[in-house]
């Protein structure tokens, strides 16, 4: 009898976002109490290695990565691999032609590159990038139809190949900017540049460590340049991600697995412009996102251990994600706890915080309280400015192209809004199956009500134009944990239509793809 130690792709990938986690957790840590000098590096390896093997143990206990097997229970088995994986002649050249497509849309992207100070990347790459980009869209949609779901080589390839399109659409700024893209990048480059010279910048604030820590420390092992790591960090990991996540959780909850394919696919639909740029909050936003999806499915300790981990990550990358985050995983604790006593407590103090942590926090950030006082705008003026913002709004001064992206553009908040609650809909009527969705709603009504008193705050120690940029920021958070029913409203939307007739899929699948491709823009 011999153990045959199994490491498939899939989990190497967890077990990479684990440590990238655990590093920008001690990394954080040592650096504020501490520098990010050799001794700190070395500090923080040694922290993050121990800790990653102790986590190893409970994903072997409870996953059951080593296995007893024969040799010829093995042989057998890669046997049935070879002979279950065939791919027609179709499938092949729709695969080529979707890399195709795909290599030519990054050719068009790298052709145009620049260094001028343009507003938008669109002003330099031409329309014909929408044609190559809605291709291959549309290819891949084919395939993913055309796919065989009881093959599990053709969902990973699929997979990657939403990889690849989730990468071309996270880094369309990334390449057209030669020199960089957006203003706070440059400040956190900066930053990064002189604590990897000098070991520590002073004063050393709360937030951001987790990144700065991450990128030195990748920087010092690796010696990829320190803007490289900065540009790259967010899509690539963005595009790994959550596409792989997502297919495991919609894959646990539903049965068809090529409406879970296709579901990945049209999140590209949802505004996700916060994943092409590599700040900390935004990589604070993604790992927030992945600890959401990774809730639905959570059944062991393990689980539970890699949430508290990205939850923690995101903390040191960024509080204002980070909070949520950790409160969420308490509530999800409380959740799959037997003890009702426990979940009747965290079920009031978990709202009651997530409600007034972050108000509380901006309170705290507030340099000069009197000029706070008096800089405080009036709350039913910055209430009303607020709900001015959910107008619907119906543009008709250009060509019919145009309108209809603005058009979707525009009104893209009144789109999520419906498409949640037709989802909230499904899940109220089936609840039997979407008990866990409770949690869901509570967190996002809780932020909510945080966001309405986070209104009410001066943000005077914020440049004038970005007062309410803070407060948006916990709406939009709010948004992230409606994610779920989002989710539900497009499975069973799939799931309908692919029953249809050619007649009714193939224009609604076109209408799905120009949604795409606009979302883009």
């Amino acid at each position: 009898m011999k153990y045959n130690v199994k490491i498939n792709i899939v989990r190497a990938l967890d077990y990479i976002l684990i440590f990238i986690s655990l590093i920008s957790i001690f990394g954080a840590i040592t650096y504020r109490l501490y520098s990010l000098k050799t001794t700190g590096i070395i500090i923080t390896l040694i922290l993050a290695i121990i800790s990653f093997f102790i986590i190893l143990r409970f994903d072997n206990i409870h996953n059951k990565t080593i296995k007893p097997v024969s040799p010829s229970a093995s042989r057998g088995g890669q046997e049935n691999n070879k002979t279950n994986f065939k791919m027609s002649i179709t499938d092949l050249l729709s695969v080529m032609c979707y890399l195709l497509c795909v290599i030519f849309c990054f050719y068009i992207l790298f052709t145009h590159r620049t260094a001028s100070a343009i507003i938008s990347p669109w002003q330099v790459i031409p329309s014909y990038f929408f044609l190559a980009y809605g291709l291959a869209t549309a290819i891949l949609v084919v395939i993913i139809i055309r796919s065989d779901e009881t093959i599990k080589q053709f969902n990973n390839l699929t997979i990657l190949l939403l990889t690849f399109h989730y990468f071309l659409s996270f880094s369309v700024a990334l390449i057209i900017y030669k020199i960089g893209f957006g203003f706070d990048p440059f400040i956190h480059q900066a930053t990064v540049d002189l604590i990897n010279k000098t070991g520590a910048v002073l004063p050393k604030p709360f937030y951001y460590l987790g990144q700065y820590a991450l990128l030195v420390i990748t920087h010092k092992i690796t010696a990829v340049s320190l803007i490289w790591l900065d540009k790259l960090l967010v899509p690539i990991l963005a595009s790994l991600y959550l596409p792989l996540v997502l297919f495991r959780a919609l894959q646990k909850k539903f049965s068809d697995k090529k409406s879970a394919l296709l579901i990945i696919l049209m999140v590209l639909i949802l505004p996700l412009s916060f994943l092409i740029v590599a700040t900390p909050q935004n990589f604070a936003y993604l790992l927030l996102i992945l600890v959401i999806i990774l809730g639905l499915t959570c059944k062991n300790t393990y689980d539970f251990i890699v949430i508290y981990i990205l939850a923690l990550a995101a903390a040191a990358f960024h509080p204002i994600a980070g909070i949520p985050a950790l409160l969420f995983s308490l509530l999800l604790t409380a959740y799959h706890s037997g003890g009702k006593k426990l979940k009747k407590y965290f079920y009031l103090i978990i709202p009651v915080l997530t409600i007034t942590a972050l108000p509380f926090l901006f309170r705290l950030l507030e340099k000069n309280n009197l000029t706070a006082l008096e800089s405080r705008p009036a709350y039913r003026e910055s209430l009303s400015n607020a709900l001015a913002a959910l107008r619907l709004s119906i543009p008709g001064q250009e060509n019919f192209v145009l309108n209809f992206i603005y058009l979707y553009g525009f009104n893209l908040k009144f789109i999520i809004g419906v498409i949640a609650i037709a989802g909230m809909i499904i899940a109220y009527r089936q609840r039997e199956n979407f008990k866990i969705l409770s949690i869901y709603l509570l967190m996002s009504a809780s932020l909510t009500a945080s966001y309405l008193l986070a209104k009410n705050l001066p943000f005077s120690f914020l440049i004038d134009y970005e007062r309410n940029n803070y407060s948006d920021r916990i709406i939009l958070m709010a948004l992230f944990f409606l994610l779920p029913f989002i989710l539900i409203a497009l499975y069973f939307f799939i799931n309908k239509l692919l029953k249809q007739s050619r007649a009714i899929k193939i224009p609604l699948f076109i209408f799905i793809i120009a949604l795409i491709t606009t979302s883009l823009y």
